[in-house]
């Protein structure tokens, strides 16, 4: 009890010091080694950190700063580390305690990646969310679980506590193991480049991946799906808006989202989907409506399931009805009553205004075949199963994103963004195919189109005959007895392309509904999952 008073404390406290640097002292090293939640207190540091894909250089300084502490104040001797171009991190650890003396050791990994999806409560469509995480994350402790404050952002446990989990041996020699590598990836969540790229050669061939995200604590997860990214330019001529015309603004925020494979099960509506639904009623009360610009998701991240948009029609000023408002809100009730899992909370707003000057719009046959397009478009799971694939979910798709809008040219530019997941490489890549074709075709004749694979990766899947594997299931005083397959894309994906030798399990605490707000950790599988990693690398 008294532990997890001291745990609510730390995180209720956050927001008095998150402005001040992540702590890499000698005194918060020697007050980690004797607090038995020195996990947690590490996430409390690297919560502090800016850390998104691309822009991981503050959690790459803290963990260089902790080496050079530890290396002077702990080890008393210098650590072989090296970082690559890209940002990714490599730290060997010698050999301690009863592991020490042994002969011919060969070292044990330990992954993790440090960066993190940004999202925030408030956002409007189209916004730049990174402002919102300038100084970090803001954490609570709310019925056993630890959550951003009030969530306001996504927390970033997904993959801030692996890294900790990681660190945690870096700060303490006295904890016995072999010779241990500790790898810390970079853009991992836009496309495991980071693993992809590293630069560095690795000694282990036996690896734990830290980004292990499971329902259940005694599961090991022994494969992810492999990953298509892919993005749709078009430049299109539009038509100028008449003085008979009226824009028709229509937001819509705070729709329960959430992360495009881990999620993509649950009963949530998609934004871009919504949208194409929303102006398809519209069109049945006002025939003239035409796409004046969208901002639909957050225009840059693929991994998420978009749970805002902004779209701006252009409509006759005959057509506008009086209840124009009530029947757009209702209808919006219906779309989202469908999906039983969204939040009901949502916001809408709805308003018109008169143009001030001529403005750009799409064609009728412009915004037809945007809205035949993604109305056409693979999007959830499409191809299901049994056992051992969860939820079924062996093939997903997800409309990311959509950008729509006047360019400084004077033409209408079009960023369509979405990604695909299976367990399958060649459903992988005919799924991603059948995305692109459905959005591009009817596009194709009326404007330049280009269709971009922005990454790529293969999927994951342990044999059954991985010496790894057989040990943990088998391992006395492990709590592992079950395998699970995460509908989503691990570094090992990445990793394993450059090292076909290389032994990978993953495991991890339970993080609910990642990329999103509502992410939350399980405070009490923190340390189930910390005493795990000490048992399976003391196996070793």
């Amino acid at each position: 009890m008294k532990t997890l008073l001291v745990i609510l404390l730390i995180f209720s406290a956050q927001n008095l010091f998150a402005e001040r640097p992540a702590d890499y002292s000698q005194t918060f090293i020697k007050s980690c080694n004797e607090n038995q939640d020195c996990n947690l207190l590490l996430f409390n540091e690297i919560g502090k950190l800016y850390r998104p894909s691309k822009e991981e250089i503050a959690v790459e300084r803290y963990i260089q700063a902790l080496k050079v502490t530890a290396e002077n104040f702990i080890w008393k001797t210098p650590l072989w580390a090296q970082r690559d171009q890209m940002g990714n991190i490599v730290i060997r650890l010698p050999a301690t305690g009863k592991f020490k003396n042994l002969p011919n050791q060969k070292y044990f990994g330990l992954l993790s990646h440090m960066d993190m999806v940004l999202a925030y409560a408030k956002a409007k469509p189209g916004e730049d969310v990174r402002k919102y995480f300038v100084n970090g994350v803001d954490m609570e402790v709310v019925n056993g679980w630890i959550q951003s404050k009030n969530k306001q952002t996504t927390l970033g446990a997904d993959n801030g506590i692996g890294v900790a989990f990681a660190l945690r041996y870096l700060l303490d020699k006295n904890i016995p193991h072999p010779p241990l590598e500790l790898l810390f990836t970079v853009q991992e969540e836009i496309g495991l480049f980071g693993a992809a790229g590293l630069e560095i050669p690795l000694l282990s061939r036996r690896m734990l991946c830290l980004d292990g995200m499971t329902p259940e604590p005694t599961m090991i997860i022994t494969g992810s799906q492999g990953g298509a990214t892919g993005l749709i330019t078009g430049v299109f001529k539009g038509e100028q808006a008449g003085t008979d015309r009226m824009q028709l603004a229509v937001t819509v925020t705070n729709l329960a989202g959430g992360h495009s494979g881990a999620d993509i099960f649950r009963k949530r509506l998609n934004g871009v989907k919504g949208f194409a639904e929303l102006f398809n009623y519209l069109k049945t009360i006002m025939p003239s409506a035409r796409i004046q610009s969208v901002a639909d998701g957050d225009l840059t991240v693929y991994n998420k399931i978009p749970n805002l948009f902004t779209g701006i029609l252009s409509v006759s000023k005959t057509e506008l009805k009086a209840d124009f408002k009530s029947l757009i809100e209702n209808k919006m009730k219906e779309i989202v009553s469908r999906f039983p899992d969204d939040n009901k909370d949502y916001s809408i707003d709805v308003q018109a205004a008169e143009y001030a000057a001529q403005t750009p719009i799409a064609s009728q046959l412009e915004t037809e075949a945007f809205i035949k397009g993604i109305s056409d478009a693979p999007n959830g799971i499409v191809e299901t199963g049994g056992d051992p694939y969860p939820h079924g979910d062996i093939t997903s798709s997800n409309l990311s994103f959509w950008g729509f809008g006047k360019a400084d040219s004077g033409d209408l530019i079009s960023r369509l963004g979405f990604n695909t997941r299976s367990f399958f490489a060649s459903s992988l890549s005919a799924t991603a195919n059948a995305v692109a074709k459905a959005i591009a075709s009817p596009l194709s004749s009326l404007g330049e189109l280009k269709v971009e694979k922005i990454a790529s990766f293969p999927p994951w899947l342990v044999p059954s005959s991985s010496p790894l594997l057989k040990q943990l299931l088998s391992l006395k005083g492990s709590p592992f007895s079950k395998t699970y397959l995460v509908p989503v894309g691990l570094d090992p994906s990445a990793l394993m392309q450059k090292y076909l030798d290389m032994d990978i399990v993953a495991i991890g605490p339970v993080i609910y509904f990642a990329h999103t707000v509502n992410e939350q950790l399980e405070l009490a599988s923190v340390s189930r999952t910390a005493k795990s990693i000490e048992t399976i690398i003391q196996s070793q």
